[in-house]
């Protein structure tokens, strides 16, 4: 299991919208109210889900492929959150 914690800065409303749009655009799973997301990558399934507070977004990762380490999702969803219109490619 995988967990950090992500700075984000505009309105967790826009945050949402933002990762929700993309994830389900590249055919993932993001259900707001059970605050879970999941996507594919070309080397499997990544299953998390998140916390938001005043600045930052805690993430747990559940399940993740094996020859993904913690440090490459977390360094991948720190990109997309500071870079708009990119989804996370683990």
């Amino acid at each position: 299991m995988c967990k950090f914690s992500l700075p984000y800065s505009g309105s967790s409303a826009e945050l949402i919208l933002k990762v929700k749009t993309e994830i389900n655009k590249a055919g993932g799973q993001f259900e707001e109210h059970k605050r879970t997301f999941s996507f594919k990558t070309p080397v499997g399934e990544i299953v998390g889900s998140f916390v938001l507070e005043t600045s930052a977004i805690k993430i747990s990762i559940e399940q993740k492929p094996f020859l993904v380490s913690c440090r490459k999702i977390e360094d991948e969803m720190k990109a997309y959150i500071a870079k708009p219109g990119t989804a996370p490619s683990a």
